[in-house]
C-alpha cells in the first residue's frame, strides 16, 4: 500500500520483483505469528514452505482400544441415543431394551 501511495503522490514507482518480494515477506510474517494450525494437505504444505511459514500442526487424536463383552447372563440391555438439530432445535431420542 505505501507504493500505491508514493506512485499517486509522490511519483515514484517501485520494481515488480520488489512488490513480490515485500507480500511475500508480509504473508511470512503474518503466519509465522498467527496461531492457527496447518491442515495435512500436500497443497498446503507446497504453499506454507515456498512463503517460509513455520509450521503448526494439531496434536494426533488419541486412539483407545475399547472391547466388547456380552453381558453376563441374565441381565437386561439397554440402549439409548439422541440428537439435537441446534439449541433450541429439533430433536429426538430412542431406546431399545433386550432381555437375554
Amino acid at each position: 500500500m505505501l507504493s500505491w501511495n508514493q506512485k499517486r503522490f509522490a511519483d515514484k514507482s517501485i520494481h515488480v520483483n520488489t512488490a513480490i518480494n515485500q507480500i511475500i515477506a508480509s504473508v511470512s510474517l503474518t503466519g509465522n505469528i498467527s496461531n492457527l494450525h496447518a491442515n495435512s494437505s500436500m497443497s498446503e504444505f507446497v504453499i506454507l514452505k515456498a512463503l517460509n511459514i513455520q509450521m503448526q500442526f494439531s496434536k494426533a487424536p488419541v486412539i483407545k482400544e475399547v472391547l466388547w463383552q456380552p453381558p453376563i447372563l441374565n441381565w437386561m440391555k439397554c440402549n439409548s441415543d439422541g440428537a439435537s438439530l441446534g439449541n433450541p432445535g429439533n430433536s429426538s431420542r430412542g431406546g431399545i431394551f433386550r432381555n437375554p
